[in-house]
């Protein structure tokens, strides 16, 4: 079991997310697959690959294998929260960078993305999105 120190609300990770991201997110549905202790995982199907889903893991001190759908909708809406999702998009755009800096990702990523977003624009991916927002976040 992982305690964390969460620093952003949902809400907030939303607002720092960009157009582009939130725009691609619009077409997409997330699935609920399972809760552990303080992480909740959802598959997003990907479009760019029939068949092909991404899993994108929420996290909070506050979730429990006990929680329930409406229980973590109103975590969502106010405790802070990590994230993660395993699409090429959140490392190699450097939002698995982004997040871990502003202390809201689940995973250590030390890499600055200075390819692909040199100025560090954005904060969540698509898929991470496309979750939230079935939880009315938007």
């Amino acid at each position: 079991m992982r305690r964390l120190k969460c620093e952003l609300k949902a809400r907030e990770l939303v607002n720092r997310s960009d157009l582009k991201s939130r725009l691609r997110s619009k077409y997409l549905r997330s699935q609920f697959e399972k809760f552990t202790e303080n992480e909740v995982y959802f598959s997003v199907d990907s479009q760019s690959s029939p068949g092909k889903k991404h899993i994108v893991i929420l996290s909070s001190p506050s979730i429990t294998e006990e929680t329930t759908t409406k229980d973590l909708k109103q975590i969502l809406q106010r405790e802070d929260i990590k994230v993660a999702c395993s699409c090429d998009a959140f490392l190699y755009q450097g939002f698995k960078f982004i997040t871990y800096k502003a202390q809201a990702g689940i995973d250590p990523e030390g890499r600055v993305p200075v390819v692909r977003n040199p100025r560090q624009k954005g904060m969540l991916c698509k898929h991470i999105l496309a979750v939230l927002k079935s939880f009315g976040i938007q």
